[in-house]
């Protein structure tokens, strides 16, 4: 945003303005029908700005790959692409979740914009697409004016990458011109290609003749010219100011900005607030395009934005069955907003402890169903995804659950910077050993014991004392039972239980909030759930690792 609003203030210096705009996406310049294509070759993707040497244009890009072993940001195949132009057609510029276009410096006016498209990702899986799309929605000017874009579909009759062309007329009053491309939910991550989301092969730009004919302007009256005048430095103006406190994007071409995430809130209206803890309040919204989202909003130092950007940039648009996605982020008037999918606003601590009239039925199949979704969620983050995450918070509060009791984890990403400022209720989860030490992947598996030991226990965390004393603590109940053999008191009267997996699930709760070295991993504990492993292989390795300390 810095530099964009650098070369904002150099067009309004008097910067020479230009009626035309060419870009070869992903490849070098080319000359194509005596129109030169500026090369765009930058191997930069992920979170990133790029401005052109001549300040003409820009790009900036989000979004990491899942899957792949190496991010690509372009792609470069001319062999595959049988036309003339070829040179334009043979390269792309992608990115997996957002990836925006600026012309910057163009005459004020109507331009005729060609977006050129041709998927050459596709060449070594033409024969196994599946149900795989490649599907993203496009913007210009703030307008989508194709949503769920999907160039196999839009070529469907032509030969395998046969190029595409879509055109549009744009209005351009403040010299900036935009072109968004992005992914918002349709279409798959699991693309023949490793490298899904928007692609596109080439830009090219040019103002309109027919609407700035001489007979027009010399038509319109002194006085009309005037006002005319008057009103587009005036909106200029009042554009700027908007620009300028209220729409930062904190990914550059993101998606959101604070502006829409604002209008979307209402104007973070007290009546969507959703919640408020120590880390920020959450707010309902709803997007023009009527999508449902939470967002949660931060108070921050500009330090503290830049942290939460990098740890942010690594997991917006992941995706599981057991997880919130978090779908976008954006800052403005100190404030960091993340914008998540809309789950509802129950947590599994309502579930279990809210009004009792509004409490769902919670019998035992449920509630297994409930840890091993949780459990599956924190292996994904653990092992499963490209990113090893560390939640570092997990409790209750942290998972919500759907309209079909099926629980999300919420909130992950963030450990490091949530460890700075531990609330006490957040401590009652955390493992002994963080309190002197970094966060580690087994952390997260004694929180989830602690979680696994209120679920099928319906007790709080922690109690006053009887007749005043020391508060009493569900973890040293828990093991204060498992040392005298009662470990099933321990369980509420639950409908439908089944006490051989009561019996299991409890020995894996206590194995889980044992000291580090004798703790399950999150895929081990999933395994167990499954029933695909017996418990006795988890208990039976910590058994031989302590004998093998006593004799070392």
């Amino acid at each position: 945003d810095a530099k964009r609003n650098q070369v904002d203030l150099h067009c309004r210096n008097g910067a020479q303005l230009n009626d035309h705009l060419y870009i070869n996406c992903g490849g070098v310049s080319a000359s194509v029908y005596g129109n030169v294509y500026e090369a765009d070759v930058q191997e930069e993707g992920g979170s990133t700005f790029f401005m052109s040497n001549n300040l003409n244009w820009g790009y900036s890009s989000m979004g990491t790959s899942l899957w792949a072993k190496r991010d690509r940001y372009t792609l470069n195949d001319v062999c595959e692409v049988h036309t003339g132009e070829a040179e334009l057609y043979g390269t792309a510029r992608l990115s997996s979740i957002s990836l925006k276009y600026y012309g910057f410096c163009l005459v004020p006016g109507t331009y005729k914009v060609i977006l050129h498209f041709a998927d050459i990702s596709k060449r070594k899986h033409r024969l196994s697409h599946g149900k795989t799309r490649r599907v993203f929605d496009i913007e210009i000017q703030g307008i989508k004016v194709e949503p769920n874009f999907n160039i196999e579909a839009e070529g469907e009759g032509q030969a395998v990458n046969e190029p595409i062309t879509k055109e549009y007329s744009a209005e351009v009053h403040n010299n900036l011109l935009e072109i968004h491309l992005y992914w918002s939910g349709k279409g798959s991550i699991l693309y023949p290609s490793d490298n899904y989301g928007p692609l596109i092969s080439a830009i090219t730009v040019t103002l309109d003749q027919s609407h700035l004919s001489l007979g027009v302007l010399v038509g319109i009256s002194g006085s009309a010219l005037l006002f005319l005048i008057l009103f587009i430095v005036f909106s200029s103006m009042y554009q700027e100011k908007l620009r300028r406190e209220e729409s930062i994007e904190f990914y550059p071409g993101g998606l959101y900005n604070y502006r829409k995430i604002k209008a979307a809130t209402n104007n973070f209206d007290d009546k969507n607030r959703l919640g408020e803890g120590g880390f920020g309040t959450v707010y309902k919204g709803t997007l023009s395009n009527g999508t449902a989202i939470a967002v949660k909003k931060l108070s921050t130092t500009e330090e503290g934005m830049n942290e939460f950007m990098e740890k942010s940039r690594r997991i917006t648009g992941m995706k599981h069955p057991n997880l919130v996605t978090l779908m976008g982020c954006c800052a403005g008037k100190n404030k960091f907003l993340f914008i998540y999918e809309y789950i509802g606003t129950k947590s599994l601590q309502d579930a279990l402890f809210g009004p009792e009239e509004l409490r769902p039925p919670l019998d035992w199949p449920t509630r297994y169903r409930i840890c091993l979704g949780v459990a599956e969620g924190l292996s994904f983050l653990h092992e499963g995804s490209k990113h090893k995450i560390i939640h570092g918070n997990i409790k209750a509060e942290n998972i919500l659950l759907d309209d079909d009791l099926n629980p999300k984890i919420y909130d992950f990403g963030f450990a490091k910077i949530y460890q700075k400022q531990k609330s006490e209720g957040t401590m009652s989860y955390l493992a002994p050993e963080v309190k002197n030490r970094a966060l580690e992947a087994n952390a997260d598996v004694y929180g989830f014991g602690v979680v696994m030991l209120i679920l099928f226990s319906r007790r709080r965390i922690s109690t006053p004392g009887a007749g005043g004393g020391d508060r009493e603590y569900l973890v040293d109940q828990a093991q204060i039972m498992n040392r005298k053999g009662h470990l099933l008191n321990l369980l509420e009267d639950i409908q439908n239980c089944d006490w051989v997996e009561a019996d299991i699930v409890l020995r894996l709760a206590i194995q889980c909030i044992d000291t580090p070295p004798f703790r399950p991993t999150m895929s081990e504990v999933v395994e167990v759930l499954r029933k695909e492993r017996s418990i006795e292989t988890i208990l039976n390795k910590s058994k031989g690792d302590c004998s093998a300390e006593e004799q070392h």
